[in-house]
């Protein structure tokens, strides 16, 4: 009997129809044990017993509670260089309560998977599948990561540090975001910066306290900490420019214990953002300088930490390009967002584009990201899959 071959588009096409029940299961089962970062013990072994089953070429934990999954390429190639592909998952979730009401919502009072990544490794899971049924088609190898920590302490980095890049080599990166601000449907992906770096800045002013019936014994940290407050304003309207963005959030300010004592600390908690590493330092530099005049006009000690920081999301022209191509009549235009993700580290290790998957349909599903009522309709995860099993390429 002949063995009828079906084209890569019509293999494509016929996956898509038959995997909407699994990525729904799967969704529903990983919406019910959301986990932070570091401790997605059960997500772990929920998406390990999945994809062990699949028998890939290799499948280990990485980053503590990450998993690294890889389908070598078989098909024969003639000669040609055979590529590395890497898709990537987060997998963790939120201190949210749900709100929902869904007869499938979390089982772990005070959790939530209000950001989608319930979504993101259930799409995951469809094309690790899909690797699996069409290994033996596979121009190029596939690395699969489930990433943890993607919202708290960047977990991306965890497995760069760990290798996970390497061995294959990856020459091309891609990762998805559900997005409510878009109608099912669409799928957005422009060349260059798509989201913001965003880097956690401590100012800390030291003075002298002094009772306030006698202020001008004392060195006052609140006084000199308001002032610095409106000079770094500055630093952003006059100082850098315009066309060059960055926002400056200054969120917290402690200052001072008792009502009638003349402050000695103050410290202000923000987040700066912006799309260049390079304004990122320019605006840090022109803030300490100011630092120093606030030093010398009011008496006190300044200091401003640099704690931690994600890098900007910049697409690689030809990877968006790649995603624009499979997504096809569903691409709408997105201008950049200056919220941040840690998928920018996989960014500066290979060419790489993230994209965003719209859930929105009309009023439906539009709750944003982080709320207690988040919820989208699976089959809008069809199209990231469309996207995903469209970059892999098959002979």
């Amino acid at each position: 009997m002949a063995v009828i071959l079906l084209d890569a588009e019509a293999l494509r096409a016929d996956y898509l129809s038959r995997a909407l029940s699994s990525v729904r299961t799967d969704r529903r089962a990983l919406h019910r044990i959301p986990e932070i970062g570091r401790s997605e013990f059960l997500t772990h072994k929920y998406l390990w017993d999945a994809l062990e089953q699949l028998r890939p070429d290799a499948l280990s934990p990485i980053a503590d509670t990450g998993i690294r999954c890889v389908f070598m390429g078989r098909a024969d190639i003639q000669g040609a260089r055979r590529r590395t592909i890497a898709l990537r998952s987060d997998i963790d979730a939120l201190n949210v309560s749900e709100t929902t009401g869904l007869d499938f919502c979390s089982g772990r009072p005070g959790f939530m998977h209000a950001c989608g990544h319930d979504g993101h490794m259930a799409t995951m899971l469809a094309a690790a599948r899909f690797g699996a049924e069409t290994r033996e088609r596979l121009r190029d190898n596939v690395v699969i990561f489930f990433q943890p920590d993607e919202e708290g302490n960047g977990g991306a980095e965890r497995i760069i540090a760990a290798g996970g890049m390497k061995n294959p080599d990856v020459d091309e990166v891609y990762g998805m975001h559900l997005m409510p601000a878009l109608q099912s449907g669409t799928i957005a992906c422009p060349d260059g910066p798509l989201m913001a770096s965003t880097c956690e800045l401590d100012i800390t002013v030291d003075g002298v306290a002094s009772h306030g019936a006698m202020p001008h014994l004392g060195h006052d940290a609140l006084a000199a900490a308001v002032a610095l407050y409106n000079l770094f304003q500055t630093v952003f309207t006059r100082q850098t420019d315009p066309f060059e963005q960055k926002v400056l959030t200054i969120g917290a300010m402690r200052a001072g214990e008792r009502r009638n004592v003349v402050a000695d600390r103050a410290v202000m908690q923000a987040t700066l953002r912006t799309y260049d590493e390079r304004v990122e330092a320019e605006c840090i530099k022109l803030m300490r300088a100011h630092a120093r005049a606030i030093e010398t006009s009011y008496g006190v000690k300044c200091r401003i930490d640099k704690l931690s920081s994600y890098l900007p999301v910049i697409n690689d022209p030809y990877a968006a390009g790649r995603v624009r191509a499979v997504a096809g009549d569903m691409c709408v235009d997105m201008h950049p967002l200056t919220i941040a993700e840690d998928f920018s580290f996989y960014q500066r290790q290979a060419p790489g584009a993230f994209f965003f998957c719209g859930i929105a349909q009309g009023d439906k599903y539009s709750s944003p990201l982080h709320a207690s009522d988040f919820n989208f309709d699976e089959e809008s995860l069809l199209n990231g899959l469309k996207v995903f099993i469209g970059l892999i390429d098959l002979i």
